[in-house]
């Protein structure tokens, strides 16, 4: 029995390049908000673990022609997403000890929950109310040295907030706070004057958003 199809799928770098029938191409872009949303006879689709899970169970509906490298790609990026979930749940169920994340004062439980699921998802947005302590949850993850350098990045009107979280939980990273929107060497060059570089790369890199700095830079 031949199976109809609506298209062809191709790996190309980081995307899923999609060629398909109008129709389908419409449904493929609701199922796919995040796509470009324009005119095209071509469709890019970042091939992220989520993405390409979602791609295979649209092709259960709309079967669409892949080579069988592309095909296996699909299958190992689906399966790699659906491991993510289940690991997920089974932290969420207790089976999976949280990370201690030892710090100078120790995190509470929600908090190091949070730094779990980060090592897990491989990014996370973090909204707890306001005062549950969402800075020392990302601080947890510094805790590990795998994970280091870090770069935060915060609101210009609290200059001192991120300082003084990491000097009270994690006083051993070595951080530094970028002064200026012109690039210069994050390492320590000779002559320089600037305490907070080193031999390497500091392990908490501090700055706000670049419009910010313009702006304070204006007023001052």
């Amino acid at each position: 029995m031949t199976v109809m199809s609506y298209g062809s799928i191709q790996l190309m770098n980081r995307y899923w390049c999609i060629v398909c029938e109008p129709q389908v191409r419409a449904r493929l872009k609701r199922v796919f908000p995040r796509m470009p949303q324009w005119a095209a006879d071509k469709i890019h689709l970042a091939a992220t673990a989520e993405n390409s899970r979602e791609l295979q169970w649209f092709m259960g509906r709309y079967p669409m022609d892949m080579t069988a490298d592309d095909l296996h790609a699909l299958q190992l990026l689906s399966a790699e997403h659906v491991a993510m979930e289940k690991e997920l749940l089974e932290l969420k169920a207790g089976h999976i000890p949280l990370p201690a994340f030892e710090l100078a004062k120790p995190p509470r439980e929600y908090q190091r929950f949070a730094g779990a699921q980060l090592a897990i998802r491989g990014g996370l947005l973090l909204a707890d109310d306001l005062g549950l302590g969402k800075t020392v949850s990302g601080i947890c993850p510094m805790a590990v040295p795998g994970n280091l350098p870090a770069v935060v990045v915060y609101p210009a009107h609290l200059p001192n907030h991120w300082p003084e979280k990491l000097a009270e939980f994690a006083p051993h990273l070595r951080v530094h706070h970028c002064r200026t929107s012109k690039p210069y060497p994050l390492i320590k060059q000779p002559r320089q004057r600037l305490a907070d570089l080193w031999d390497t790369l500091p392990d908490v890199i501090l700055l706000y958003p670049l419009e910010e700095i313009a702006q304070y830079a204006k007023a001052a």
